[in-house]
């Protein structure tokens, strides 16, 4: 991060840390069919044909669930796993849930 001045809303100068916030590029490699489908998925919003803004949402996402499932597997070692019939319940309300959200428009 950069040292350095901020404007704030009221127009006064303010010191604080300003974050740079850039873009790194480099050159990877695609399966076909992956490439195809976030191709596809760019055009949608909000990504509006940015390929870019698409896999940093999928690595965003996938960084997001790694953490979770860190936080669950901490989880089990401190106080063991899900009782079978409390998963069984939970998976029929997520089941229950997720039917209700799909008819909804």
């Amino acid at each position: 991060m950069k040292r350095g001045r901020a404007r704030t809303a009221a127009g006064s100068n303010a010191v604080g840390l300003l974050a740079m916030a850039r873009a790194v590029k480099r050159s990877i490699s695609f399966d076909p069919q992956l490439l195809a489908d976030a191709e596809m998925r760019a055009k949608e919003p909000p990504f509006n044909g940015n390929l870019s803004a698409v896999v940093n949402h999928a690595l965003e996402r996938e960084s997001k669930l790694r953490g979770m499932r860190e936080l669950l597997d901490d989880m089990d070692r401190e106080f063991g796993p899900v009782p079978p019939e409390m998963y069984a319940e939970a998976k029929r309300e997520i089941d229950e849930w997720e039917s209700r959200s799909t008819r909804e428009p």
